[in-house]
Protein backbone atom coordinates (compact mmCIF):
# COMPACT_ATOMS: atom_id res chain seq x y z
CA UNK A 1 0.00 0.00 0.00
CA UNK A 2 2.87 2.05 -0.05
CA UNK A 3 3.46 2.50 3.40
CA UNK A 4 6.80 2.06 5.17
CA UNK A 5 7.20 -1.64 7.44
CA UNK A 6 9.59 -1.84 9.69
CA UNK A 7 11.07 -5.50 10.46
CA UNK A 8 13.12 -4.95 13.93
CA UNK A 9 11.40 -5.54 17.09
CA UNK A 10 9.00 -2.93 19.21
CA UNK A 11 11.42 -1.99 21.41
CA UNK A 12 14.18 -1.38 18.50
CA UNK A 13 11.48 0.36 16.83
CA UNK A 14 10.30 2.89 19.81
CA UNK A 15 13.65 3.55 20.57
CA UNK A 16 14.87 4.52 17.54
CA UNK A 17 11.95 6.91 16.41
CA UNK A 18 11.46 8.55 20.06
CA UNK A 19 15.61 9.45 19.43
CA UNK A 20 14.81 10.76 16.09
CA UNK A 21 11.90 12.79 17.50
CA UNK A 22 14.07 14.33 19.69
CA UNK A 23 16.73 15.33 17.01
CA UNK A 24 14.53 17.00 15.09
CA UNK A 25 12.90 18.71 18.27
CA UNK A 26 16.07 20.08 19.29
CA UNK A 27 17.04 21.67 16.08
CA UNK A 28 13.57 23.02 15.07
CA UNK A 29 13.45 24.17 19.05
CA UNK A 30 9.41 24.01 19.06
CA UNK A 31 7.02 20.91 20.09
CA UNK A 32 6.27 17.69 17.52
CA UNK A 33 3.17 17.40 16.04
CA UNK A 34 1.84 13.67 14.98
CA UNK A 35 2.29 14.50 11.65
CA UNK A 36 6.25 14.28 12.30
CA UNK A 37 5.98 10.98 13.66
CA UNK A 38 7.33 8.33 10.60
CA UNK A 39 4.63 5.92 8.98
CA UNK A 40 5.81 3.00 10.95
CA UNK A 41 5.38 4.77 14.24
CA UNK A 42 1.39 5.84 12.84
CA UNK A 43 0.78 2.41 11.96
CA UNK A 44 1.77 1.13 15.63
CA UNK A 45 -0.70 3.81 16.89
CA UNK A 46 -3.13 2.80 13.37
CA UNK A 47 -2.90 -0.72 15.01
CA UNK A 48 -4.90 -0.02 18.13
CA UNK A 49 -7.78 1.10 15.97
CA UNK A 50 -10.67 -1.35 14.57
CA UNK A 51 -11.92 -0.74 11.14
CA UNK A 52 -14.58 2.02 11.82
CA UNK A 53 -12.21 4.21 13.68
CA UNK A 54 -9.48 3.42 10.75
CA UNK A 55 -12.34 4.42 7.82
CA UNK A 56 -12.34 7.77 9.97
CA UNK A 57 -8.52 8.07 9.98
CA UNK A 58 -8.46 7.99 6.39
CA UNK A 59 -10.56 11.22 6.05
CA UNK A 60 -7.67 13.22 7.83
CA UNK A 61 -5.12 13.55 4.97
CA UNK A 62 -3.71 12.18 1.56
CA UNK A 63 -1.12 10.01 4.14
CA UNK A 64 -2.85 8.85 6.41
CA UNK A 65 -5.66 7.50 4.07
CA UNK A 66 -2.57 5.67 2.47
CA UNK A 67 -1.42 4.35 5.79
CA UNK A 68 -5.25 3.55 7.19
CA UNK A 69 -5.27 1.09 4.40
CA UNK A 70 -2.43 -1.07 4.99
CA UNK A 71 -3.21 -4.55 4.62
CA UNK A 72 -1.49 -5.39 8.31
CA UNK A 73 -4.04 -3.05 9.70
CA UNK A 74 -7.61 -5.27 8.32
CA UNK A 75 -6.73 -8.73 9.32
CA UNK A 76 -9.40 -8.64 11.64
CA UNK A 77 -12.90 -6.69 10.83
CA UNK A 78 -15.35 -6.32 13.44
CA UNK A 79 -18.90 -4.41 12.94
CA UNK A 80 -21.18 -6.32 15.45
CA UNK A 81 -21.94 -3.08 16.64
CA UNK A 82 -23.87 -2.20 13.99
CA UNK A 83 -27.18 -3.76 12.20
CA UNK A 84 -26.00 -3.91 8.42
CA UNK A 85 -28.54 -4.86 5.69
CA UNK A 86 -27.43 -7.53 3.00
CA UNK A 87 -27.00 -4.60 0.94
CA UNK A 88 -24.30 -3.06 3.48
CA UNK A 89 -22.32 -6.35 3.38
CA UNK A 90 -22.12 -6.18 -0.06
CA UNK A 91 -20.66 -2.78 -0.17
CA UNK A 92 -18.28 -3.79 2.89
CA UNK A 93 -17.04 -6.56 0.45
CA UNK A 94 -16.05 -3.61 -2.03
CA UNK A 95 -13.59 -2.20 0.18
CA UNK A 96 -9.93 -2.40 -1.08
CA UNK A 97 -8.46 -4.02 1.82
CA UNK A 98 -10.63 -7.18 2.31
CA UNK A 99 -8.60 -9.29 0.37
CA UNK A 100 -6.31 -9.32 3.26
CA UNK A 101 -9.00 -10.43 6.06
CA UNK A 102 -8.71 -13.15 7.68
CA UNK A 103 -11.50 -12.53 10.87
CA UNK A 104 -14.74 -11.11 9.69
CA UNK A 105 -17.45 -10.67 12.24
CA UNK A 106 -20.69 -9.04 10.92
CA UNK A 107 -24.22 -9.00 12.94
CA UNK A 108 -27.79 -8.39 10.67
CA UNK A 109 -31.23 -7.81 11.46
CA UNK A 110 -33.68 -10.27 10.49
CA UNK A 111 -36.40 -9.05 12.45
CA UNK A 112 -36.76 -6.47 8.84
CA UNK A 113 -39.07 -7.85 6.80
CA UNK A 114 -38.45 -5.76 4.19
CA UNK A 115 -34.56 -6.72 3.89
CA UNK A 116 -33.20 -9.20 1.41
CA UNK A 117 -32.43 -12.46 2.38
CA UNK A 118 -28.45 -13.24 2.29
CA UNK A 119 -27.80 -15.45 -0.80
CA UNK A 120 -25.12 -17.96 -2.14
CA UNK A 121 -24.49 -15.62 -4.51
CA UNK A 122 -23.34 -12.99 -1.54
CA UNK A 123 -21.63 -16.00 0.00
CA UNK A 124 -19.64 -16.42 -3.31
CA UNK A 125 -18.58 -12.93 -3.36
CA UNK A 126 -17.37 -13.08 0.21
CA UNK A 127 -15.39 -16.05 -1.13
CA UNK A 128 -13.77 -14.42 -4.32
CA UNK A 129 -12.78 -10.97 -1.99
CA UNK A 130 -11.62 -12.57 0.88
CA UNK A 131 -9.28 -15.28 0.15
CA UNK A 132 -7.50 -15.38 3.16
CA UNK A 133 -10.76 -15.90 5.77
CA UNK A 134 -10.54 -18.06 8.27
CA UNK A 135 -13.24 -17.00 10.96
CA UNK A 136 -16.67 -15.68 9.72
CA UNK A 137 -19.23 -14.75 12.42
CA UNK A 138 -21.88 -13.47 9.70
CA UNK A 139 -25.25 -13.73 12.92
CA UNK A 140 -28.72 -12.57 12.47
CA UNK A 141 -28.93 -12.71 9.43
CA UNK A 142 -31.87 -14.47 7.20
CA UNK A 143 -30.32 -17.17 4.57
CA UNK A 144 -33.58 -19.11 3.64
CA UNK A 145 -35.52 -17.74 0.47
CA UNK A 146 -38.67 -19.27 -0.80
CA UNK A 147 -37.11 -20.05 -4.25
CA UNK A 148 -35.23 -23.70 -3.59
CA UNK A 149 -31.85 -22.44 -5.34
CA UNK A 150 -31.33 -19.24 -3.36
CA UNK A 151 -31.12 -21.06 0.05
CA UNK A 152 -28.30 -20.90 1.57
CA UNK A 153 -26.42 -24.35 2.55
CA UNK A 154 -23.62 -25.11 4.16
CA UNK A 155 -21.67 -25.64 1.71
CA UNK A 156 -21.98 -22.59 0.11
CA UNK A 157 -19.47 -20.76 2.68
CA UNK A 158 -16.05 -20.17 1.98
CA UNK A 159 -14.29 -23.14 2.02
CA UNK A 160 -11.55 -21.77 3.67
CA UNK A 161 -12.96 -21.00 7.05
CA UNK A 162 -12.30 -23.20 10.39
CA UNK A 163 -14.36 -20.97 12.27
CA UNK A 164 -18.38 -20.37 11.28
CA UNK A 165 -20.86 -19.02 13.18
CA UNK A 166 -24.69 -18.38 11.94
CA UNK A 167 -25.89 -17.67 15.65
CA UNK A 168 -29.55 -16.24 15.85
CA UNK A 169 -30.16 -16.51 12.46
CA UNK A 170 -33.28 -17.65 10.16
CA UNK A 171 -31.91 -21.20 8.00
CA UNK A 172 -33.85 -23.40 6.05
CA UNK A 173 -33.19 -26.60 7.77
CA UNK A 174 -34.08 -28.74 4.50
CA UNK A 175 -31.60 -26.45 2.26
CA UNK A 176 -28.97 -25.99 5.29
CA UNK A 177 -27.71 -29.45 5.01
CA UNK A 178 -27.91 -30.71 1.72
CA UNK A 179 -24.70 -32.06 0.29
CA UNK A 180 -23.80 -34.25 -2.52
CA UNK A 181 -21.48 -36.87 -2.73
CA UNK A 182 -18.70 -34.49 -4.46
CA UNK A 183 -19.49 -31.85 -1.87
CA UNK A 184 -17.80 -33.81 1.02
CA UNK A 185 -14.28 -32.25 1.59
CA UNK A 186 -15.54 -28.89 0.90
CA UNK A 187 -15.35 -28.19 4.46
CA UNK A 188 -12.62 -30.37 5.57
CA UNK A 189 -11.13 -27.50 7.31
CA UNK A 190 -14.07 -26.71 9.71
CA UNK A 191 -13.32 -26.96 13.08
CA UNK A 192 -16.38 -24.56 15.04
CA UNK A 193 -19.80 -24.48 13.80
CA UNK A 194 -22.40 -22.10 15.93
CA UNK A 195 -25.90 -22.55 14.42
CA UNK A 196 -26.85 -22.03 18.81
CA UNK A 197 -30.36 -19.91 18.82
CA UNK A 198 -30.94 -20.48 15.20
CA UNK A 199 -34.57 -20.34 13.50
CA UNK A 200 -34.67 -23.48 11.47
CA UNK A 201 -37.63 -23.31 9.23
CA UNK A 202 -39.38 -26.68 8.76
CA UNK A 203 -39.78 -26.13 5.01
CA UNK A 204 -39.44 -29.94 4.36
CA UNK A 205 -37.87 -33.24 6.10
CA UNK A 206 -34.36 -32.41 7.61
CA UNK A 207 -31.54 -33.51 5.51
CA UNK A 208 -28.74 -36.15 7.26
CA UNK A 209 -26.03 -33.68 9.70
CA UNK A 210 -23.02 -33.30 6.92
CA UNK A 211 -19.58 -34.92 8.35
CA UNK A 212 -17.19 -32.88 9.59
CA UNK A 213 -14.32 -34.63 10.31
CA UNK A 214 -12.21 -31.91 11.50
CA UNK A 215 -15.31 -30.10 13.70
CA UNK A 216 -14.09 -29.84 17.41
CA UNK A 217 -16.51 -27.27 18.71
CA UNK A 218 -20.32 -27.40 17.64
CA UNK A 219 -22.97 -25.61 19.86
CA UNK A 220 -26.56 -26.17 18.29
CA UNK A 221 -28.47 -24.30 21.28
CA UNK A 222 -32.35 -24.93 21.14
CA UNK A 223 -31.89 -26.51 17.65
CA UNK A 224 -35.33 -28.40 17.00
CA UNK A 225 -34.24 -30.98 14.84
CA UNK A 226 -32.25 -32.76 16.95
CA UNK A 227 -34.96 -34.52 18.17
CA UNK A 228 -34.72 -38.19 17.96
CA UNK A 229 -32.31 -41.28 18.51
CA UNK A 230 -31.56 -41.63 14.85
CA UNK A 231 -30.71 -38.20 13.80
CA UNK A 232 -28.74 -37.57 17.31
CA UNK A 233 -26.82 -40.93 16.56
CA UNK A 234 -25.95 -39.86 13.54
CA UNK A 235 -24.56 -36.72 14.15
CA UNK A 236 -22.19 -37.81 17.09
CA UNK A 237 -21.20 -40.45 15.00
CA UNK A 238 -20.06 -38.11 12.24
CA UNK A 239 -18.44 -35.44 14.82
CA UNK A 240 -16.41 -38.35 16.88
CA UNK A 241 -13.95 -35.56 17.19
CA UNK A 242 -15.68 -32.99 19.29
CA UNK A 243 -13.99 -31.36 22.52
CA UNK A 244 -17.24 -28.87 23.27
CA UNK A 245 -20.62 -29.66 22.88
CA UNK A 246 -23.54 -27.69 23.44
CA UNK A 247 -27.26 -29.07 23.04
CA UNK A 248 -28.76 -26.53 25.97
CA UNK A 249 -32.40 -25.70 25.40
CA UNK A 250 -33.15 -28.83 23.06
CA UNK A 251 -35.52 -31.89 22.96
CA UNK A 252 -32.94 -34.71 22.93
CA UNK A 253 -34.09 -37.73 24.36
CA UNK A 254 -33.91 -38.79 27.60
CA UNK A 255 -30.67 -41.01 27.29
CA UNK A 256 -28.92 -38.90 24.87
CA UNK A 257 -26.52 -38.37 27.83
CA UNK A 258 -25.22 -41.26 27.90
CA UNK A 259 -25.26 -41.51 24.28
CA UNK A 260 -22.96 -38.80 23.96
CA UNK A 261 -20.80 -40.44 26.22
CA UNK A 262 -20.43 -43.33 24.43
CA UNK A 263 -19.48 -41.63 21.05
CA UNK A 264 -17.63 -38.66 22.34
CA UNK A 265 -14.25 -39.68 23.95
CA UNK A 266 -12.49 -36.13 23.68
CA UNK A 267 -15.50 -33.96 24.60
CA UNK A 268 -14.18 -31.62 27.24
CA UNK A 269 -16.81 -29.26 27.24
CA UNK A 270 -20.38 -30.31 27.95
CA UNK A 271 -23.64 -28.00 27.86
CA UNK A 272 -26.94 -29.83 28.64
CA UNK A 273 -29.02 -27.38 30.04
CA UNK A 274 -32.11 -26.83 29.97
CA UNK A 275 -33.13 -30.53 28.54
CA UNK A 276 -34.92 -33.25 30.03
CA UNK A 277 -31.55 -35.13 31.49
CA UNK A 278 -32.86 -36.53 35.31
CA UNK A 279 -30.40 -38.51 38.03
CA UNK A 280 -31.75 -41.76 36.59
CA UNK A 281 -29.78 -41.37 33.12
CA UNK A 282 -26.87 -39.90 34.95
CA UNK A 283 -26.93 -42.99 37.68
CA UNK A 284 -27.38 -44.63 34.61
CA UNK A 285 -23.53 -43.58 33.36
CA UNK A 286 -20.91 -46.48 33.81
CA UNK A 287 -17.54 -45.69 35.13
CA UNK A 288 -15.27 -44.89 32.92
CA UNK A 289 -17.04 -42.80 30.47
CA UNK A 290 -16.26 -39.16 29.46
CA UNK A 291 -12.90 -39.49 30.60
CA UNK A 292 -11.54 -36.36 29.25
CA UNK A 293 -15.07 -34.07 30.32
CA UNK A 294 -13.84 -30.92 32.22
CA UNK A 295 -16.67 -28.51 32.60
CA UNK A 296 -19.98 -29.93 32.99
CA UNK A 297 -23.51 -27.48 32.48
CA UNK A 298 -26.58 -29.00 33.65
CA UNK A 299 -28.55 -25.81 34.59
CA UNK A 300 -32.53 -26.14 34.31
CA UNK A 301 -32.30 -30.00 34.67
CA UNK A 302 -33.98 -32.75 37.24
CA UNK A 303 -30.38 -33.69 38.12
CA UNK A 304 -30.28 -33.42 42.00
CA UNK A 305 -27.58 -34.74 45.05
CA UNK A 306 -27.33 -37.98 44.17
CA UNK A 307 -26.44 -37.43 40.33
CA UNK A 308 -24.22 -34.79 41.42
CA UNK A 309 -22.40 -37.36 43.68
CA UNK A 310 -22.49 -40.05 41.17
CA UNK A 311 -20.83 -37.35 38.33
CA UNK A 312 -18.28 -36.28 40.90
CA UNK A 313 -17.15 -39.85 41.75
CA UNK A 314 -17.08 -41.91 37.89
CA UNK A 315 -15.79 -38.50 35.82
CA UNK A 316 -11.97 -38.41 36.77
CA UNK A 317 -11.17 -35.36 34.90
CA UNK A 318 -14.53 -32.95 35.99
CA UNK A 319 -13.47 -29.73 37.03
CA UNK A 320 -16.43 -27.84 37.01
CA UNK A 321 -20.35 -28.34 37.47
CA UNK A 322 -23.33 -25.62 36.94
CA UNK A 323 -26.41 -26.54 38.36
CA UNK A 324 -29.43 -25.01 39.73
CA UNK A 325 -28.87 -24.44 43.55
CA UNK A 326 -32.36 -25.37 44.32
CA UNK A 327 -31.24 -28.95 44.11
CA UNK A 328 -28.14 -28.81 45.69
CA UNK A 329 -28.07 -29.25 49.23
CA UNK A 330 -25.78 -27.54 52.11
CA UNK A 331 -24.31 -31.14 52.83
CA UNK A 332 -23.53 -31.92 49.39
CA UNK A 333 -22.25 -27.93 48.58
CA UNK A 334 -19.34 -28.52 51.36
CA UNK A 335 -18.54 -32.08 49.73
CA UNK A 336 -18.13 -31.15 46.80
CA UNK A 337 -15.65 -28.49 47.34
CA UNK A 338 -16.97 -24.97 47.27
CA UNK A 339 -19.32 -22.62 45.30
CA UNK A 340 -17.23 -20.38 42.85
CA UNK A 341 -19.95 -18.27 40.75
CA UNK A 342 -23.26 -17.60 41.88
CA UNK A 343 -24.76 -15.74 38.78
CA UNK A 344 -29.47 -15.88 39.85
CA UNK A 345 -29.89 -19.79 40.39
CA UNK A 346 -26.90 -21.21 38.72
CA UNK A 347 -24.22 -22.51 40.94
CA UNK A 348 -20.32 -23.73 39.26
CA UNK A 349 -17.82 -25.81 41.66
CA UNK A 350 -14.40 -26.44 41.37
CA UNK A 351 -13.72 -30.03 42.02
CA UNK A 352 -9.88 -30.12 42.27
CA UNK A 353 -8.33 -30.95 45.77
CA UNK A 354 -8.27 -27.78 47.92
CA UNK A 355 -5.05 -25.71 47.94
CA UNK A 356 -2.48 -25.21 51.48
CA UNK A 357 -2.05 -21.60 51.07
CA UNK A 358 -6.12 -20.82 51.03
CA UNK A 359 -6.57 -22.77 54.15
CA UNK A 360 -3.07 -20.67 55.92
CA UNK A 361 -5.15 -17.82 55.06
CA UNK A 362 -8.29 -19.18 57.13
CA UNK A 363 -6.40 -19.72 59.66
CA UNK A 364 -5.11 -16.05 59.72
CA UNK A 365 -7.99 -14.78 59.27
CA UNK A 366 -9.71 -16.90 62.17
CA UNK A 367 -6.57 -16.81 64.57
CA UNK A 368 -6.28 -20.21 64.92
CA UNK A 369 -3.68 -21.39 67.25
CA UNK A 370 -0.27 -23.10 65.99
CA UNK A 371 -1.71 -26.01 67.81
CA UNK A 372 -4.44 -25.93 66.20
CA UNK A 373 -3.23 -25.52 62.61
CA UNK A 374 -0.65 -28.06 62.63
CA UNK A 375 -3.23 -31.01 63.92
CA UNK A 376 -5.42 -29.51 60.57
CA UNK A 377 -3.00 -29.96 58.28
CA UNK A 378 -1.75 -33.02 59.29
CA UNK A 379 -5.16 -34.51 58.91
CA UNK A 380 -5.99 -32.87 55.71
CA UNK A 381 -2.21 -33.69 53.97
CA UNK A 382 -3.39 -36.55 51.63
CA UNK A 383 -6.25 -34.19 50.64
CA UNK A 384 -4.21 -30.71 49.85
CA UNK A 385 -1.35 -32.76 48.25
CA UNK A 386 -3.82 -35.20 46.08
CA UNK A 387 -4.99 -34.35 42.92
CA UNK A 388 -8.93 -34.83 43.57
CA UNK A 389 -10.28 -36.63 46.50
CA UNK A 390 -13.63 -39.26 46.41
CA UNK A 391 -16.74 -37.52 47.90
CA UNK A 392 -16.29 -40.26 51.05
CA UNK A 393 -12.36 -39.37 51.94
CA UNK A 394 -12.99 -35.60 52.02
CA UNK A 395 -15.96 -36.18 54.39
CA UNK A 396 -14.27 -38.42 56.33
CA UNK A 397 -11.11 -36.20 56.48
CA UNK A 398 -12.84 -32.99 57.12
CA UNK A 399 -14.98 -34.46 59.81
CA UNK A 400 -11.93 -35.46 61.33
CA UNK A 401 -9.70 -32.46 61.22
CA UNK A 402 -13.13 -29.67 62.69
CA UNK A 403 -12.99 -32.66 65.65
CA UNK A 404 -9.36 -32.43 66.61
CA UNK A 405 -9.57 -28.36 65.86
CA UNK A 406 -12.28 -28.42 68.44
CA UNK A 407 -9.77 -29.70 71.10
CA UNK A 408 -7.68 -26.92 70.38
CA UNK A 409 -9.65 -24.09 69.48
CA UNK A 410 -12.99 -24.46 70.50
CA UNK A 411 -16.13 -22.87 68.38
CA UNK A 412 -14.09 -22.57 65.48
CA UNK A 413 -14.06 -25.85 63.34
CA UNK A 414 -17.56 -24.35 61.63
CA UNK A 415 -16.32 -20.53 60.64
CA UNK A 416 -13.10 -22.44 59.51
CA UNK A 417 -14.78 -24.44 57.31
CA UNK A 418 -17.24 -21.67 55.73
CA UNK A 419 -14.34 -19.61 55.47
CA UNK A 420 -12.62 -22.24 53.16
CA UNK A 421 -15.67 -22.09 51.31
CA UNK A 422 -16.05 -18.99 50.52
CA UNK A 423 -11.81 -18.18 50.37
CA UNK A 424 -10.60 -21.03 47.84
CA UNK A 425 -12.87 -21.97 44.45
CA UNK A 426 -10.29 -25.04 44.67
CA UNK A 427 -12.20 -26.46 47.63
Amino acid sequence: MGAVCCSESTDAVSEVSFFHLGSRVQHRGSQTKISDLPDYMLLKIFSHLDFLDLCIAGLVCRRWYSLSRDYTLHKQVDLSSLELTPKQLELLLHVETMPSVEKLTVFGNHGCLWLKNISPRALAKISKRCPRLRCLKIENFSFRSSSKDKCVRLIDFPSTLEILSLRGSIIGRCAFFKMKPEHVTALDQLRVLDIGRCFFVADAEVKPFPRLPQLKELYLEGCPFIDTQQYLTDLLTKCSQLTLLDVEGTYIVDHAFTMIARHCNFLRYLFIGCTSLNDAVVLSLPEGSFANLASLCIIQTAVTDDGLAHLVQILPSLMNVRCDKRYLSETHRIIMKACVIVLLSVVSFALAAPKPEDIKKCFMDLKISDAGEAKFTEIMKPITMGEKPSTEVFKEKMAEAKKALEATDPGKSGPLEECLVKLSPNM
